[in-house]
């Protein structure tokens, strides 16, 4: 059941509480996203700024829903999840340019699932300068199995590859330049692995849905915007709400338990460079294991010596196994999200054969909003974040 709803606004700022009002209560801070906070290298300290916002509305407030449901009151934190579907989301409509403020409350504790270090008093102990420092990290725990599941997957193929086909190799030539880009695939693919899940994939801030927030966005009387009932928050266009991270992502393409993140407009770029070179490390992997079993059987397992005849076979098969596997399997999610992007379409999009209500950009603008402008190597290197996230006026379209 979509639980869309309009409201009409004549006299929304009311100062005044009765009984009958909508009271939405919205929590901000400067973090704005469900992350752990970790500290990298340097102490950091945890923004203290936490306030809530509250709305106003008059009794004559109208309120009509797809199955005209009466709300008396309607507190956003937290929502029940059986009244709204996945992507339901809330239409508001602007009453006009009144731009009166809301009352401040007192600061509340932080959000469940934020996690805060603050290092200001040791800091301050030892006259050490301090800034913080936010990973994104999603609290799923079978995400975080499939994403240390990847890694012991390449932990594997390392070992495999290095102690069983290569230093053991007769020739010290080949074994150095097949370690040499083996080790170099190995690397960037998990690069682009840990920039994926740490990186924030577009997330619209929580409890941004505000009147101060509406009113910045510049729209004119009559117009409207959407919000999440489930985030409580400003939903943009092509942005979908993840059961998972539990956010509104900005073109979202779907959530990826192999990276624990959802794959959206500011990790893109990331996750594609992150198919590319575990398909390029799987099949190379798979390559040099059926060589190598050729030629040990060849040879009546003498250029073998690293390990007993039972043993090689059993790596070797079990690598074959595992780099075909993935070979082909990454093979498909990097043409389907280049075919993704060149189309100017997500995967969310895609399924659910959504009618196309934005300007489709040209494949070429497509690409380069992805992996950034110009073309350059940058492109192929998960070290470098070629977007940045764009002003609140600009995040928001209606």
């Amino acid at each position: 059941m979509t639980g869309s709803f309009s409201v009409s606004l004549p006299s929304i700022c009311n100062t005044t509480t009765h009984n009958g009002h909508l009271l939405v209560l919205t929590h901000v801070t400067t973090m704005c996203r469900p992350i752990t906070a970790f500290p990298v290298s340097l102490p950091c300290l945890a923004p203290s700024a936490s306030l809530y916002c509250q709305k106003m509305m008059s009794e004559h407030t109208e309120i009509s829903t797809s199955k005209r449901r009466l709300y008396h009151s309607l507190d956003m934190s937290p929502m029940d999840e059986r009244d709204f579907d996945y992507y339901s989301d809330e239409r508001w409509e602007l009453p006009g340019n009144d731009s009166k403020k809301m009352n401040e409350l007192p600061p509340v504790p932080v959000e469940e699932g934020v996690k805060i270090i603050d290092c200001t008093q040791t800091c301050n102990k030892f006259g050490l300068h301090y800034h913080t420092v936010y990973l994104w990290c999603v609290k799923d725990v079978c995400g975080i199995i499939c994403a240390v599941f990847t890694w012991l997957l390449v932990a594997y193929a390392e070992f495999t590859v290095m102690c069983v086909i290569l230093l053991p190799g007769p020739s010290q030539m080949y074994s150095f330049c097949n370690a040499l880009l083996f080790n170099w695939f190995v690397i960037m693919a998990l690069t682009a692995h840990v920039r994926t899940m740490l990186s924030d994939p577009g997330a619209i801030p929580r409890g941004n849905a505000t009147r101060e927030n509406i009113m910045k966005l510049g729209l004119k009387q009559g117009e409207v915007v959407f919000k999440c009932p489930k985030c409580v928050s400003i939903k943009p266009d092509r942005a979908h709400h993840c059961s998972v991270c539990q956010r509104c992502i900005r073109k979202m393409d779907h959530h990826c338990p192999w990276v624990n993140n959802c794959v959206g407009e500011s990790n893109q770029k990331f996750f594609v460079l992150f198919t590319l070179y575990i398909c390029c490390m799987s099949l190379h992997a798979a390559v040099l294991s059926i060589n190598h079993f050729v030629v040990c059987i060849g040879k009546d397992w003498k250029v073998c010596p690293a390990f007993s005849p039972p043993a090689t076979t059993v790596f070797l098969i079990i690598l074959i196994f595992e780099g075909l596997l993935f070979g082909i399997f990454t093979a498909i999610m990097f043409g389907s999200q280049l075919s993704a992007i060149c189309t100017d379409e997500t995967g969310i999009e895609q399924l659910k054969k959504e009618q196309a209500t934005w300007e489709r950009k040209s494949r070429w603008l497509s690409i380069k909003s992805v992996f950034g402008h110009p073309f350059g190597l940058h492109w192929f290197s998960p070290f470098t974040k070629p977007r940045t996230y764009k002003p609140l006026h600009e995040q928001y379209s209606v």
